[in-house]
């Protein structure tokens, strides 16, 4: 059992409707004090009384980006990720003194200033919808305000922060008023061609054609983070060569801010040009006179100039460089932008690690006097710098200057140096101490098996630690995909003294290791430990498959039924032998429990409830007196069932936990279902304590999997709470009812998928594995490592140069470096409430499907599914309705993040844009309403979240996305894009003959 829940809905209020009475909760069980002084922030404490490390602990070096701290010689070393529950950062100076580890929950970094003499720290952050400021002196927060404000850059000046947007200005209204109605077109003359319509532009020609004219504002960021309400013009415009081509940045230098943009320019022919403006803000945020140029006309192609590919606008004490590419990672285009403007004739080791030799350079050639350039910082191999972890070695500009300084990464270490001096190694910022535990499983006799990072580690009943070698679980969830993490149930069950594993694969884990057996699939499957054998139970089409389980893995069918409970059922073992199940009902959408006796019979068959406003996955906990706890998956309600599954008690989960931001698990509870019913037994929900697993044990003990955490750093850890519980009068459980089991029984498609017809159609859009490794792709990237490599390495700092202050705030999705070695073996697995892999391209979604022993579906196949049985134009009837399915969204995550929808479409954070009405891309299956029926089955979300490829010739894609603009269901249909192609909406959905 689970014990923790998320954190999100921590802070939820308890009342959550329904009939289920609130349960008695016991006194605190007294527990030993602990001798171990407070720890400071930033270190861990000793484990706690009762809990014991699961390993030792590795130092982490996180993955950073340095960015400059305006106002002072020092960087800001941040540690964050699209999705992530926090950001961590940590101050480095310029003596490599380090700063405290601050955590900013639900934030990402959008800058950092230093705005007075006292040493304080203002970062900027993007929460929500909201710009924040927060001011740090040390580790104490002295200030902090938010606003809901728009912003391009943010610069320093003058000990304040200026935030500048670049926006087409609002008409005066003197002038509106003053303005003259359009004159009347004259009537058209009789005559041949005189009634044609005019030819619509090509989205081309409107895309190439799309630039306004923009005016830039600024607005003083106040002390306290707000802002007034109306931004004030600096008096500079300029015209942008196409929409989302604006401002490229903000730096600060002297009494200055530099501002560099796009500006159109002559067009040449029929080919559209654009050049790089620059301009000067004086302390008041005002234009300085003369101070706007622009060079470097270039040929526009979409989003980009192809002569300055990505420029970025480095400023330190003197003055300010432009740098860019000439062609898409190409070689290095360099301007002097500040104080004057002069083009330079680039060397790639200055475009890379000193820009600033440019600078002298020009400032020789302006003044007609000998050069004498700064060294180059002596004894560093240059393709191997960087300013971000991860950075390609193509990339320009890969340092953070400051007025005297630069900072950049170099073999996992920092170094620092002066102009033309010696670079100085110091200690790396943002090491965490960790030890992260991945999946776990507990078994009623006190023992337990944790999947860490240090490896698999197994736990006996007297808590002795053992190393299992060569036994990683494989197609389960690791460090970089929490979404796979949350919908897992138990990582292994115990049969006899044998652990086996029971997500992902069918295999001894331990004591000693065996070879896999069989893959385990998602949501159709559960297993079922025992003191002498197991149960494995199998969902295929319609039918319950019973079969035994030895404690080497290997199985034997018992029985087959017609199943009472669809996928996403649960099972723990029954004390009289068996099995108790939970699931939804296969006749309507509540839930049944069912015991089944060791023959494979159904024993007994009831309706469970839970409180209202409960998620629907059900999750099931085993009592060692007979009986089991239900829950759903976020933890909102208990059930206590009887060892023949009739409910005992229903009640509601206290929501108070801990505040922690964990790495692994979730906040722990403050009580947790009791092993006696209608109890809640309490715990120490001290803050930096998470829960991974928990189950009552034979003694009476609470025995639990969790980890401690203090900012980066976490442990993960074992132990045990032995609380009174005192026995109450509980009537019996409800008499079993006559719920009839279906009549129906087919075996013709695998348990995750449907019967449509005579094919068989996955229920839910796929998520990719590695059958080679076992891992979980990150849906957030291509799956081929080239692929991968080019995206990330394309947008992990110009994400840094797009869109305004939030979308330049938002990270790169993580994802794990294996990714990057040989291509992964992919296979497309179809599972409920994770995140369904995007950037699939035609030939790869094939691919997946043909190793998954499916196939893509042909057009005519899928239509058929989506229409359902009634065969109506979309899954829910036969007219479209706003809404039902994640479809037709008006926002557009490339307009989010680079205000203009037809641009940067690999940019791997599209799929994680949120607005104020949510996430636009859905995990698997959560529009519930969008279901296509077939009999008491359905298919999700076949019309919108995202696009679905088919067995076409030249290549298509079914069924639209969320942000596609379409009313036309399960018609809908893409055949402009062959099979190579791949972007955020492309996605797989298999099918397979029926047997």
């Amino acid at each position: 059992m689970k014990l923790a829940l998320p954190a999100a809905l921590a802070a939820m209020a308890v009342g959550c409707g329904g009939t289920a009475e609130p349960a008695k909760t016991l006194e605190r069980p007294a527990t030993p004090t602990s001798s171990a002084a407070v720890a400071p922030p930033g270190v861990l404490p000793a484990a706690a009384p009762g809990t014991a490390p699961l390993g030792e602990l590795t130092d982490v070096a996180l993955s950073v980006t340095l960015i400059p701290i305006q106002g002072a010689d020092a960087v800001l070393a941040v540690h964050d990720s699209a999705g992530a529950v926090a950001a961590y950062v940590q101050r480095v100076d310029a003596d490599g003194k380090l700063g405290p580890v601050l955590t900013l929950a639900g934030a990402h970094v959008a800058g950092a200033f230093a705005l007075d003499k006292n040493g304080s720290l203002s970062i900027a952050t993007a929460e929500g919808t909201k710009l924040c400021d927060t001011t740090f002196r040390e580790s104490e927060i002295v200030g902090r305000g938010c606003g809901i404000y728009r912003a391009h850059a943010l610069a320093a000046i003058s000990g304040r922060i200026l935030a500048l947007s670049a926006d087409p200005p609002q008409p005066d209204e003197d002038e509106l008023k003053k303005a003259k109605p359009p004159p009347k077109p004259p009537p058209s003359k009789k005559g041949k061609g005189r009634n044609k319509k005019k030819k619509e532009p090509s989205p081309v020609e409107k895309l190439f054609s799309s630039g306004r004219e923009l005016e830039v504002a600024r607005r003083w960021i106040l002390a306290d983070g707000t802002s007034p309400a109306d931004p004030e013009p600096t008096g500079l415009r300029f015209a942008e060569p196409m929409v989302g081509m604006g401002m490229i940045g903000a730096t600060s230098r002297a009494e200055r801010i530099d501002v560099a943009f796009y500006e159109r320019a002559t067009p040449r022919g029929k080919e559209r040009r654009g050049s790089i403006g620059v301009a000067a803000l004086d302390e008041a945020g005002t234009l300085v006179e003369n101070s706007k140029k622009s060079f470097g006309d270039s040929k526009l192609q979409a989003g980009f100039l192809d002569d300055h590919v990505d420029p970025r606008i480095i400023g330190f004490g003197e003055g300010s460089i432009v740098l860019s590419h000439r062609g898409s990672r190409g070689k290095c285009d360099v301007t002097v932008a500040a104080p004057f403007v002069m083009p330079m004739i680039p060397e790639s080791a200055d475009c890379a690690v000193e820009p600033r030799r440019f600078f002298r350079l020009a400032q020789s050639k302006r003044k007609g006097t000998p050069v004498t350039l700064p060294a180059l910082p002596e004894g560093l191999e240059v393709a191997k710098v960087r300013r971000a972890s991860g950075q390609p070695s193509w990339e320009v500009g890969r340092v953070a200057l400051t007025a005297t300084r630069a900072f950049a990464l170099y073999d996992d270490n920092i170094v620092i140096w002066t102009e033309g001096g010696a670079p100085t190694t110091v200690k790396r910022a943002l090491v965490a101490e960790q030890l992260r535990v991945y999946g776990s499983a507990i078994a009623n006799d006190g023992s337990a098996i944790a999947h860490t990072s240090a490896g698999l580690v197994v736990v006996d009943a007297a808590g002795k630690k053992t190393t299992i070698v060569g036994a990683l679980p494989r197609f389960v969830a690791e460090r970089d995909r929490s979404d796979v993490a949350k919908v897992e149930r138990r990582l292994a069950v115990k049969v006899g003294t044998a652990w086996i594993q029971a997500e992902g694969e069918l295999r001894r884990l331990a004591p000693d290791a065996g070879k896999p057996i069989r893959e385990l699939y998602p949501d159709a499957t559960a297993v079922v430990g025992g003191e002498t054998s197991g149960m494995l139970l199998e969902l295929v089409g319609t039918t319950l498959v019973v079969q035994s389980l030895g404690p080497g893995g290997e199985v034997t069918e018992v029985a087959r039924i017609a199943s009472p409970v669809r996928t996403g059922f649960d099972a723990v073992a029954r004390r009289a032998g068996g099995a108790i199940v939970v699931g939804r009902s296969r006749g309507n959408e509540g839930l049944v429990a069912v015991a089944i006796d060791p023959q494979g019979k159904v024993a007994a068959l009831h309706r469970v409830s839970l409180a209202a406003g409960a998620s629907k996955r059900p999750r099931l906990s085993p009592l060692p007196g007979g009986g089991a706890i239900l829950t759903d998956e976020d933890r909102l309600a208990v059930s206590w069932l009887d060892d023949d599954a009739a409910p005992l008690v229903a009640a509601r989960w206290p929501t108070e936990a801990s505040t922690t931001l964990c790495w692994d698990g979730t906040p722990a509870r403050a009580s947790v279902p009791g092993p006696a019913p209608d109890v809640f037994v309490p715990l120490d929900a001290r803050a930096g304590w998470c829960m991974s697993d928990g189950a009552w044990t034979k003694d009476g003990s609470l025995r639990f999997v969790g980890s401690t955490v203090s900012s980066i750093h976490t442990r993960g850890e074992i132990g045990s709470l032995q609380p009174s519980v005192k026995a109450r009068t509980v009537p019996p459980g409800a008499p079993a009812e006559k719920i009839a089991l279906s009549s129906t029984s087919q075996t013709r498609c695998p348990g995750e998928m449907v019967l449509a017809g005579e094919v068989c159609v996955d229920r839910f859009e796929s998520t990719l594995v590695d059958r080679t490794t076992g891992h979980y792709l990150s849906p957030d990237y291509p799956p081929s490592p080239n692929a991968l490599s080019g995206a990330f390495g394309d947008w992990l700092t110009r994400r840094e140069r797009q869109g305004d202050v939030i979308a330049r705030a938002l990270p790169l999705p993580a994802v794990g470096s294996w990714q990057l070695g040989a291509m992964p073996a992919l296979v497309a697995v179809a599972r409920e409430g994770v995140r369904p892999s995007g950037y699939v391209s035609g030939a790869l979604a094939r691919e997946s499907c043909d190793s998954a022993g499916k196939r893509l579906c042909t057009l005519d196949e899928w239509r058929r599914a989506c229409r359902g049985e009634a065969n109506t134009l979309f899954p829910y009837g036969t007219s479209y309705k706003d809404r039902v399915c994640n479809v037709n969204l008006p926002a557009h995550p490339a307009a989010e993040l680079h205000q203009n929808a037809s641009i940067g479409h690999l940019d791997p954070r599209l799929n994680r844009v949120e607005t104020a009405d949510g996430p636009l891309l859905r995990t698997t299956g959560a529009t519930s309403s969008c279901a296509s029926r077939w009999g008491d089955d359905a298919i999700y979300d076949m019309v919108g979240n995202i696009d679905e490829w088919v067995d076409e010739k030249g290549g298509a894609f079914a069924g639209g996305f969320y942000s596609r603009s379409t009313t036309n269901g399960c018609e809908s249909l893409v055949t402009a894009h062959p099979t190579a192609y791949a972007d955020y909406s492309t996605g797989v959905r298999c099918c397979k003959d029926a047997r």
